[in-house]
């Protein structure tokens, strides 16, 4: 080999090597001067350099579990949790990151109790490899408790102290325990030792705090959340905990004094005042709070958690082009932070542009496929909007990642009772109980799906239970009238619904059956004075459509009419006023201008699956069968949950006697949905017969005129079921009833000539 090419191949390795040799001595510094800074406490400084090493070098174990453990410390738990996992993925047997993760799955747990196996796996794997890890042993015990399993939990915690008498965590540990398993005055000797062992833990004080607090001992556990202030007064878990301790007693003045001494005392400290203004807006005072919110976005304007809480009260209040300000100059310095899309989506949703909003909503969900409120909010819309099926998409994500969110289990509930099902509805309240026995949320969905189940007195024990416990709960002050009405107790129910609108002026649906009250007793003028009442808390639009409904009661179609109208040109997506154009014009056998009315409603909104439901019941009553199933088709295609469509679109399959085997899934579903309605038992029962099936066809027909569907064409059909399966007897009795209920409907020719067959006539 020639000596140049010699001296060129060295060269070359030599130039490799220092390039190699410099990474990592560059990494390391890097890496050196980020443990500096964290020990420091600087975060920021020990977050940067440990992305610079990182940078250099991505498979790095140490930077990237460093850069968890600032990035935790900071409240960023997403990105620490992906570094955790990143940590394992390089090093499966990194001690330390499984036991971040392992903590995480507790908290995880609280929502999905599943990620207490995660918890308990990562404790486990340490243990397997360190007997002695005592933090892997507190973990373990704690995943433990998380599973209701509070005997192992305290053989582990025995476990600990055996090997470190003084573990402050193990103590508090055990004392927590043994109150789940109801031995107070084992759990306080724990805590009373934890507090002699660690007389300057903060820890251990609010431990005992608690449990003096969850004793009926407010003296004591007053002194100890003090102590544990004064031991670490700039901790936020130790301001929290008195402050929540004040605001549990409904002393909002010493809660308020707290904080205020807390930000006098450390003025840069960002906790204190936000919190302040949080008790503030909880209390109803809203512009002190906002006051302090802008005071924090003037020292730190990126900061996110205090410009996303400046965005959510100006959009409660109304004041739209403030939050857009903030969402335009924040959102431009972070694109692709979930939340800004979705407070866009918010505003958009009071600007009444939903079709931008779902797409705002959508863009939250591709920055972060776990957003929950996102999945809510769209929810919601799709509930206003009887998109069934898209809300129940929605719901099932939002309970994907937070299985017990009450709010969107109460959703859940809800929809399932909007779509005719409140045996799931209950089902579904019932399993929220057993986990937490004193959910309000899932009471009031029990309470909510046994009305609608007809089980009234079980109902009213249930609303009862929950008006004593919040006095001033409207809703249940709602419910409560409601069920007087039912009983046509017209007195009681509009005591209710005063009541409730006292507390609450704006609620539409209390506002609505408060005039009912009147418009079922036929006072229709009382009804309208009391509309007129009504008027200055509520909508115009809303107030328009109740006030044209009474006068439809009353079969003033002009009036009603322009009451509708009106409601329309207050708030153009009023959907119900063109719903209530097209029967007011029906109700005049004006189908060609109902149809008109429809249409306009379906060319505004063509997801909307209600406009295209009655369209299709127009064009039904009107003889045109095919337009009727294509619109019961659509309809369906929009809303597929929905019973009504389904139940009618069979009706027409059967009585042309086509499609029979989808007219049978259409009314079995239907069915399904709505078991206690007589007319879907009735369009069942129907089908069967013409599919020669008259065993299922008697059963079906029989419960239609038990319950509710008692006119002749029911019996008359329940009669040749009866027949064709040979109980002549019976058949004739159902004949008589129909033919005695009416002598010339449809079918009743043939009644006739059946009973003079069988000997009846």
């Amino acid at each position: 080999m020639s000596r140049r090419l010699c001296m060129f191949l060295l060269a070359v390795l030599f130039v490799g090597v220092s390039c190699r040799e410099s990474v990592q001595v560059r990494r390391d510094r890097f890496y050196k001067s980020a443990q500096t800074y964290l020990s420091e406490g600087k975060l920021e400084d020990a977050m940067i350099q440990y992305r610079n090493a990182v940078q250099l070098d991505d498979r790095h174990v140490p930077s990237i579990f460093g850069l968890g453990k600032v990035l935790q410390k900071k409240g960023d738990h997403r990105p620490a949790i992906a570094a955790f996992r990143r940590t394992l993925e390089l090093d499966s047997s990194h001690t330390e990151a499984k036991l971040e993760l392992g903590t995480y799955f507790l908290v995880a747990g609280l929502e999905n109790p599943a990620q207490f196996g995660e918890a308990k796996r990562m404790a486990e794997e340490v243990l397997k490899a360190h007997p002695d890890n005592l933090r892997a042993r507190i973990l373990l015990g704690n995943a433990y408790a998380g599973r209701s399993d509070f005997t192992k939990s305290i053989d582990e915690m025995k476990t600990v102290l055996e090997q470190e008498p003084e573990n402050l965590f193990a103590m508090v540990n055990l004392g927590v325990y043994h109150m789940k398993l109801n031995d107070p005055k084992t759990a306080e000797k724990s805590f009373l030792a934890a507090v002699t062992q660690h007389p300057k833990s903060p820890e251990a004080r609010r431990a005992i705090a608690a449990f003096y607090a969850s004793t009926g001992q407010p003296e004591k556990a007053e002194v100890q959340f003090r102590r544990a202030l004064e031991l670490a007064p700039k901790e936020s878990v130790n301001l929290h905990g008195l402050v929540h301790f004040y605001i549990s007693r409904r002393e909002f003045d010493k809660a308020e004094n707290v904080l205020q001494e807390a930000a006098t005392r450390f003025p840069d400290w960002k906790e204190p005042v936000s919190t302040l203004s949080s008790l503030y807006q909880a209390q109803g005072k809203e512009d002190e709070s906002l006051r302090l919110l802008l005071r924090l976005a003037e020292k730190d304007p990126m900061d996110r958690s205090v410009q996303l809480k400046i965005v959510e009260m100006h959009l409660a209040k109304k004041r739209l082009e403030e939050a857009k300000k903030i969402l335009d100059q924040y959102g431009k310095a972070r694109p692709a932070d979930p939340a800004v899309a979705y407070l866009r989506g918010r505003l958009l949703l009071e600007q009444k542009n939903d079709e931008e909003a779902v797409k705002q909503f959508n863009r939250s969900i591709e920055l972060d496929r776990n957003y929950a409120p996102a999945y809510k909010q769209k929810a919601l819309l799709h509930l206003r909007r009887f998109e069934f099926a898209d809300a129940r998409t929605s719901l099932t994500n939002v309970l994907r990642i937070q299985p017990r969110d009450a709010h969107a289990r109460g959703m859940m509930a809800k929809l399932l009772v909007m779509t005719g099902r409140p045996r799931e509805a209950l089902e579904e309240a019932q399993a929220v109980l057993r986990a937490a026995p004193g959910n309000g949320d899932a009471r009031f969905a029990e309470a909510e799906a046994l009305l609608l189940m007809g089980r009234v007195d079980e109902s009213r024990a249930l609303f009862e239970k929950l008006k004593e416990a919040n006095p001033e709960n409207p809703v249940c002050l709602h419910r409560l009238g409601r069920i007087a009405l039912m009983s046509r107790d017209f007195k009681t129910a509009a005591e209710y619904f005063r009541q409730a609108l006292r507390m609450a002026p704006g609620l539409t649906d209390v506002a609505r059956d408060y005039v009912a009250v009147f418009a079922l007793q036929g006072q229709f003028s009382a009804a309208q004075a009391a509309a007129d009442e009504l008027a200055k808390g509520m909508p115009p639009d809303f107030i328009a459509v109740l006030k044209g409904q009474m006068y439809l009661s009353e079969n003033r179609y002009g009036e009603a009419e322009e009451q509708f109208r009106k409601a329309i040109a207050a708030r153009a997506d009023n959907y119900q006023g063109y719903l209530l154009l097209g029967e007011t014009k029906r109700l005049q056998n004006q189908l060609p201008e109902a149809l008109r009315e429809v249409d306009k409603l379906i060319q505004k909104d063509q997801r909307f699956a209600p406009g295209f439901m009655l369209k299709a019941y127009y064009l039904e009553t009107a003889g045109d069968t095919k337009g009727a199933i294509a619109h019961y088709s659509k309809a369906l295609e929009l809303a597929p949950d929905n019973p009504l469509a389904a139940n009618n679109l069979a009706w027409i399959y059967c009585q042309r006697g086509e499609n029979l085997e989808q007219a049978l899934t259409l009314a079995r579903k239907a069915r399904e949905q709505m078991p206690a309605n007589g007319h879907i038992a009735d369009t069942l029962g129907w089908i069967y017969y013409r599919m020669n099936n008259y065993i299922l066809a008697v059963d079906q027909l029989s419960f239609a005129v038990n319950n509710g569907r008692q006119e002749p064409e029911n019996y008359y059909r329940l009669g040749m079921a009866l027949y064709r399966r040979g109980d002549k007897l019976r058949a004739k009795q159902s004949f008589r009833k129909a033919l005695e209920l009416k002598s010339n409907f449809r079918g009743a020719d043939e009644a006739r000539k059946l009973l003079e067959e069988t000997g009846g006539g």
